[in-house]
């Protein structure tokens, strides 16, 4: 974002809305992939050992779920991540769309006023 908004190329506005939302994406998709990735993995951990018979101690639950809510969280976050990035450019292109209209009326209202 440095660069972009330091080069003076007119890209400052839709490299920052781009990359909030790839951040933000990332950020809460990686929140919600983790919890589900944990629930999900530890869940079926029990299920495989509740059909075989056995019984997991509780380092064995701990690996687990901390390996499903990391799995998880990597994997939600990198899609979400992907999807932030395209609704910072449809953001970007709202505003880049509205603006000129906006500079459009304000122009007319002004040019009204001579």
């Amino acid at each position: 974002m440095h660069h972009a908004c330091s080069a003076g190329d007119g890209t400052c506005g839709r490299t920052v809305s781009r990359e909030v939302g790839r951040f933000g994406g990332a950020y809460l998709g990686a929140m919600w992939g983790a919890e589900v990735g944990g629930t999900l993995a530890v869940g079926a951990a029990g299920t495989v050992a509740v059909a075989v018979g056995v019984v997991l101690s509780a380092p064995v639950i701990a690996i687990v779920g901390v390996s499903g809510a990391v799995l998880g969280g990597y994997y939600a976050g990198s899609q979400f991540s992907k999807a932030g990035v395209v609704i910072g450019d449809k953001f970007a292109d709202v505003v880049d769309s509205t603006s000129s209209d906006v500079a459009d009326i304000l122009y007319k209202i002004e040019s009204s006023f001579k």
